[in-house]
């Protein structure tokens, strides 16, 4: 909702407000209105309900019952009693006699009061209920036409959520979400008659889509892909932030199928560049398929009319070949262009964006400017970290600026970003049909490093990959017995499958230590590996290079497919910095085709010198930044903590040397860990200069 149709839409407050002089029996029924339909208001998101009151700008200390009235709506109105309290400030504006004796007698006298009918609270059934009472929009037509394309969304998701669970349970017959629509009669109001239409307009198209005479359909492809292709084909730029693994690939080939799209460019992960290809190649066996630097040869060009696909990796958009790639693409009649896993064209900071960002979007403003071209974005988890990447994201995929965005970290701010990315995105969760199964290890160990001199001068003496070399060796012994009770499972459909996937976020040092440790404990065939250097565990379509265990990193964490058909158990030896990183990762077992009916996902703690090191240190940290994709994608607004990264290593450190037990660190154990040997030789160099600048502090 712009600012604009926020006026609009409560323009009854400048009324209410005293701006055009409404008399004091006007200003009381127009709250009497509001009052009626507070139970439609109730049930909006957070997000929603704190950008649209943000958008009034009214001034909270001339009118503070206005603030008043709605920090207690937003913050009381799910809590038990809370209802009494907000009509209790809401009843007060209405009438000053009325107080919260008054409220609670009402509420009270309601509650003994059964209805001939409970109304509907889930489904399209309720989205229905809803509608036939909603009038609030009716003078607004701007608005109207918006919030009537937001329900009609919400009916999709209810209806996309049926069929999933139809095909998850192998029942056949017909869709109970898209019957109870289809029976509905009558028109309450002029939103319900318009949902109702615009809806079944949408199914008629979405039922039975026409496809170009080149797409070989091979699959039954779910209603959830069918309406995505379809907006592509209705809209020139479209966002599927659905799930990972309801078949976000096959749903925009289906755009390409039902808009008969000629010359695709295809952006996405090194590593699933040839994924893209087999797809395309089972849709379009006739297609010409060129990627990465092969479009360099003079003899690649677009034909005219004819089916032709570019895939290109994100790594190369970051090298001087990548410039020369965009030149090359720019001469072709491309007509539409993908971003899968578009997070990896973020902006992270405004003042300096990465050279693939500039490179990609400068691609799609000259294509924009020669003709019209499509673009569709693809990605589970859009917002990773800041809300400076989400707003670069909506902008580059609408084509336009949004200055009304802010990206501070606030949630307003994200409230106001979530309404925007409504209007142009789909977010499908899906029901499967297998369980995620998790296991929670902590290991609690000692450093043996002498009085634990880890600070020096307030600077921390070790780095990050320090002390991750030290967390992931204290938990290689829980990592090898987790991967022994996995085998012992049973082999069928609710069992193991004997194969496990260990993710560390960092390679250096770390990888080779559990390579050498798991080897010799499991045998020197039985790990491979597929890291940024080492990808000898994945190639094309061959998985696990006949091993049983897959050590991985970042790589693993992006777009990679068929690994659910090997593989149900994942064990986490390091965490990655972001929640939507790990969501990922997860989601290379957590997809449609899993063969077994539990994925199992095991996450290891370190404490160290009595600080939970990796709670402390990433879990709170991707606690706090999966706040802002929720709110921004989902409209959920949590309460949080922030852990600031420039402080953390220094903080945790300083936690690690707070005193203990008086000789404990006098006593030297047995069994070092390399990294503790490298720890205690570089503190024991800097003993003697920690000691002067102790002294020069005091002084």
């Amino acid at each position: 909702m712009n600012e604009k149709d926020a006026i609009n839409y409560w323009q009854g407050w400048a009324h209410f407000l005293g701006k055009e002089g409404m008399s004091p029996t006007q200003i009381r029924n127009w709250l009497i209105a509001f009052r009626n339909n507070i139970a439609d208001y109730k049930k909006w998101d957070d997000a929603t309900i704190k950008d649209t009151i943000g958008k009034l700008k009214v001034d909270n200390k001339k009118y503070p019952e206005f603030a008043q009235h709605f920090k207690l709506f937003i913050e009381k109105r799910n809590l038990p009693g809370g209802m009494t309290i907000v009509l209790s400030a809401l009843n007060t504006l209405i009438n000053s006699d009325f107080n919260i004796h008054h409220a609670r007698a009402e509420i009270a006298k309601q509650a003994k009061q059964k209805p001939k009918r409970t109304p509907p609270t889930k489904g399209v059934k309720a989205i229905l209920h809803k509608a036939r009472q909603n009038t609030i929009f009716d003078d607004h037509k701007e608005l109207f036409d918006e919030h009537v394309t937001y329900t009609v969304h919400g009916m999709w998701l209810e209806v996309f959520a049926e069929d999933a669970l139809m095909r998850v349970k192998k029942r056949s017959g017909s869709n109970k979400e898209i019957t109870a629509i289809m029976k509905e009669k009558g028109s309450r109001t002029r939103f319900h008659q318009a949902i109702i239409k615009k809806w079944k307009a949408e199914y008629k198209e979405v039922k039975s889509p026409k496809y170009d005479k080149h797409f070989k359909v091979k699959k039954n492809f779910t209603l959830h892909q069918k309406y995505i292709g379809h907006k592509i084909n209705t809209e020139l730029g479209w966002l599927d932030m659905s799930q990972t693994g309801v078949g976000k690939t096959d749903a925009c080939l289906n755009g390409i199928a039902q808009a008969d799209l000629k010359n695709v460019v295809i952006f996405c992960p090194h590593n699933i560049v040839y994924q893209w290809a087999e797809f395309i190649d089972q849709a379009y066996p006739d297609a010409d398929i060129t990627i990465k630097k092969e479009v360099l040869d003079p003899d690649v060009k677009f034909i005219k009319g004819h089916k032709s696909f570019y895939i290109c990796s994100y790594h190369l958009m970051s090298l001087p070949v990548g410039r020369t790639i965009i030149s090359k693409l720019l001469k072709q009649p491309v007509d539409f262009i993908v971003f899968d896993e578009v997070q990896n064209v973020k902006i992270r900071d405004k003042r300096d964006p990465s050279i693939r960002r500039i490179t990609t979007e400068q691609f799609v403003k000259d294509c924009r400017t020669q003709r019209k071209v499509k673009v569709a974005f693809m990605s589970a988890t859009p917002v990773v970290n800041n809300l400076q990447e989400g707003k670069s994201l909506i902008e580059m995929l609408a084509g336009k600026r949004f200055p009304h965005l802010k990206t501070e970290a606030k949630f307003q701010n994200a409230a106001a970003m979530h309404t925007e990315i409504l209007k142009r995105s789909t977010r499908f969760l899906t029901n499967y049909d297998f369980n995620l199964v998790e296991k929670h290890i902590t290991v609690d160990e000692r450093l043996n490093i002498p009085k634990c001199k880890l600070i020096m001068n307030g600077k921390p003496m070790l780095s990050w990959l320090d002390l991750e070399k030290i967390s992931v060796e204290k938990k290689i012994d829980a990592i090898i017995n987790d991967i022994k009770e996995h085998r012992k499972l049973p082999k069928g459909k609710l069992g193991g499958c004997g194969k496990t996937i260990i993710y560390t976020e960092y390679v250096s040092g770390i990888v080779e230590f559990l390579g050498d440790r798991l080897k010799e404990e499991f045998g020197e065939d039985d790990v491979c590996f597929f890291t940024g250097k080492d990808k000898a565990g994945i190639e094309e379509d061959i998985f696990f290079n006949e091993a049983n265990i897959l050590i991985a990193s970042t790589p693993v964490a992006e777009g990679l497919d068929k690994l659910q058909l090997y593989c149900n158990h994942l064990i986490f030896a390091g965490y990655p910095w972001t929640h939507a990183k790990q969501q990922q990762i997860i989601g290379r077992l957590m997809r449609t085709n899993q063969t077994k009916r539990n994925v199992h996902v095991t996450f290891t703690y370190s404490v160290l010198n009595g600080l939970e090191f990796d709670r402390e240190v990433k879990i709170n940290r991707i606690t706090f930044k999966k706040t802002f994709g929720d709110c921004v994608v989902d409209g959920e607004v949590p309460e949080i903590v922030k852990l600031p990264k420039g402080k953390a290593r220094t903080y945790l450190l300083e936690k690690m040397a707070e005193p203990q037990q008086k000789n404990r660190y006098a006593l030297v154990e047995k069994n070092w860990s390399p990294s503790e040997i490298k720890a205690w030789v570089r503190i024991k160099n800097l003993e003697k200069r920690i000691k002067d600048a102790e002294k020069d502090k005091k002084k």
